[in-house]
């Protein structure tokens, strides 16, 4: 090889191998979760717990399954044993894909301690079913004392009653009030949901319509509806349509369903021109894998394009929650 070709040589050799290096030094762009917990290690079980992702959990016919864990079959992703792992490992997950805020629900004690352990990336969410007992001017001094930014998740699902059930309408009424965002569980539920001690959760209540009556009593309501309404697709469309201030996050269903089911589901709400109300979350529970593979699954829609993509991960959810961004 003469001289000239030598020194071209190693030029584009040095282009190539400064490009790679500028390229990994450059940082993920930031992502927001609008849908995650913190809970015991021992949440559904005695740890750690085996999680199916990505399709459908079967058990034999032969039997009914008389726990969760009868209805596992696989050991995919582990739960970690204790609850400082979960919420160090959930941790180390933000910070690989710089996760940037957490919009975190669970028991209230655990919250905080998240909080404390992160407080720029951690927003404080409220559990909340009627099975609290609590009214809602306590639920009210309750969230200013703690410092409740989001009252969510709410599951009226899991008292099985529909989102416009009377007893729900003091609680509405305070969250407008507060103007504080309100995220509530409409959808298919937890896998299971009798077994792992959800024993008044009733599919038929999670009907993305039931919201309407909510909504039009309380049109200053700021809300959104988590897993977006999986399965009922065609009434979610039909909400949003009706009611341009809901949106969705589409936490859970990014990977406690076949993958090629949850696309077909997403695709259908973008085609429908919702792309600028919708929201990535996690969903993650005892299982900070699950952040990876919900982050994946959109990455993996090929019908979304780049700006669509941010939307759904850091946009929307900045528009939403009134964040400041960081782009």
């Amino acid at each position: 090889m003469d001289r000239p070709l030598i020194k071209r040589y190693f030029l584009l050799l040095n282009i190539f191998f400064t490009a790679c290096c500028v390229a990994q030094k450059q940082p993920n762009l930031p992502i927001i979760d609008v849908h995650m917990h913190a809970l015991p290690a021992n949440w559904v079980g005695k740890p750690s717990v085996a999680f199916c992702a990505g399709h459908v959990i079967e058990y034999p016919s032969s039997h009914a399954p008389k726990s969760f864990s009868d209805l596992i079959n696989c050991d995919e992703v582990i739960s970690p044993a204790t609850d400082t792992a979960i919420m160090n490992q959930t941790f180390r997950y933000m910070e690989k894909y710089n996760i940037v805020h957490a919009v975190t629900s669970g028991t209230l004690s655990m919250v905080k301690k998240w909080k404390k352990a992160n407080p720029d990336k951690i927003i404080a969410g409220m559990t909340f079913t009627l099975g609290y007992k609590i009214s809602a001017d306590s639920l009210k001094k309750r969230i200013i004392s703690d410092d409740i930014k989001v009252f969510g998740e709410i599951g009226p699902q899991y008292d099985g009653l529909p989102a416009d059930d009377p007893s729900y309408e003091p609680y509405w009424a305070m969250a407008e009030e507060m103007n504080i965002p309100v995220g509530i569980h409409i959808g298919a539920g937890p896998v299971g949901a009798a077994l792992m001690g959800f024993t008044t959760f009733r599919g038929a209540a999670g009907d993305p319509m039931n919201m309407e009556n909510v909504l039009l009593k309380h049109p200053k309501l700021k809300v959104y509806v988590m897993h977006a309404g999986w399965p009922r697709l065609e009434n979610m469309i039909l909400l949003m349509y009706l009611h341009p201030q809901v949106y969705v996050d589409i936490s859970a269903i990014n990977y406690m369903i076949p993958t090629k089911e949850f696309h077909s589901y997403l695709k259908r709400l973008v085609d429908a021109g919702f792309g600028k109300r919708i929201m990535w979350g996690s969903d993650q529970m005892i299982w900070p894998k699950t952040i990876e593979a919900g982050i994946e699954a959109i990455e993996s829609a090929t019908f979304l394009t780049k700006q669509q993509k941010r939307d759904i991960f850091y946009n929307n959810a900045v528009k939403f929650f009134n964040l400041p961004s960081q782009k």
